[in-house]
Order: structure tokens, then C-alpha cells, then sequence
């Protein structure tokens, strides 16, 4: 078990030829996230789509700002379980290990850069299911 290690991270999208980020991640260019502000969620989810990314859109989304600002970036993407207090032993030992302070969630925090927007899965939990990152 190994929290954003650069070789899993590469060989889980062996079909990317270009640039990577230094955690291993592709590197979409800022020009592409920038041309997205422009099209509509219809424009781009029609091409996911048709290349077979067909589960890849949330329904239940509700809308932030009412002024026309679009969320775009690289999607950094956590899923949270049920802690389980054995578990969490060991993925904090873990975490040591690799030199990580603080909890799960600012690990994901820590690794974020600049047009990188997380996305958390917390399982519908709302009482002590918190996520916070600030910009």
C-alpha cells in the first residue's frame, strides 16, 4: 500500500504519451484546461463519452456560484471508508513511513497543485465527514 507513488501512479495510465506531473500524474497543459472554460458540459462530455467513459458524471451536483465561473482543472481524486481503527493504524504508519504528517485528508492536500481540483469521495458522510481544501 503505497499513497501517490509515481510508479503506480504511470503504470496505471500506460495509454498517456505525454508530459507527467512529478508525482507521476499526465500532465494536461494549462491550454487545454483554459479552452475548457469555453465549451459546455455538453461538449465535453460527449467526447468522454463516446470513447467509453460512460459512468463518469455525478448527477447530484449542486451549483456553488449563480455567476458563470466554471470549475476546471486535474481531477486528484480520494475515496474515504468507514474508519476501521486497525486500519487506520497501519495506513498512519504507513504514511510515516513516507515522511506524511497530519491525517489522510491533508495528505491529499499536500499533493495538490496549481489547477488540480480534488475529488473526494466520502460516501454521502456529512457528521465527521469534513473535507477542506482551501485556494
Amino acid at each position: 500500500m503505497r499513497f501517490n507513488n509515481r510508479e503506480d501512479i504511470i503504470a496505471l495510465t500506460p495509454h498517456w504519451k505525454g508530459e507527467r506531473l512529478p508525482d507521476g500524474r499526465p500532465k494536461v497543459g494549462e491550454q487545454y484546461l483554459k479552452a475548457l472554460k469555453n465549451l459546455t458540459l455538453e461538449e465535453v462530455w460527449k467526447p468522454i463519452f463516446v470513447k467509453g467513459y460512460e459512468s463518469q458524471f455525478e448527477g447530484r451536483l449542486q451549483t456553488l456560484h449563480n455567476d458563470g465561473r466554471k470549475l476546471i482543472g486535474r481531477a486528484v481524486t480520494a475515496s474515504y471508508c468507514p474508519f476501521r481503527p486497525d486500519y487506520d493504524a497501519v495506513v498512519k504508519d504507513v504514511g510515516r513511513d513516507e515522511g506524511r504528517t497530519g491525517t489522510y485528508n491533508q495528505w491529499v492536500i499536500d499533493n495538490l497543485m496549481e489547477y488540480d481540483v480534488p475529488v473526494i469521495d466520502m460516501y454521502d458522510k456529512i457528521y465527521k465527514g469534513t473535507f477542506w481544501a482551501a485556494t
